[in-house]
């Protein structure tokens, strides 16, 4: 499941109360994912939600380690 935003400052507003609704249903369900990000990478929501320091973030042009908190501090989500 990927969840496509209708715009980025919508994801910026909301991402967090969808991570935490996911996670909820999540302890009952088979849920996986990723979240599509403004610039066109994708991260597994699980990760996002998470507390560790990186996250493999994937695009068209490859795959890298990012750290979490970089992802929310994006200039993307302008």
């Amino acid at each position: 499941m990927t969840i496509v935003p209708p715009s980025p400052a919508f994801l910026r507003r909301h991402a967090r109360v969808w991570l935490n609704l996911l996670q909820t249903f999540a302890r009952d369900l088979p849920l996986d994912g990723e979240i599509e990000l403004p610039d066109g990478r994708a991260v597994s929501w699980k990760e996002l939600a998470g507390d560790t320091r990186y996250v493999l973030a994937k695009s068209m042009r490859g795959i890298a380690l990012t750290e979490r908190e970089a992802i929310w501090h994006s200039q993307h989500w302008n």
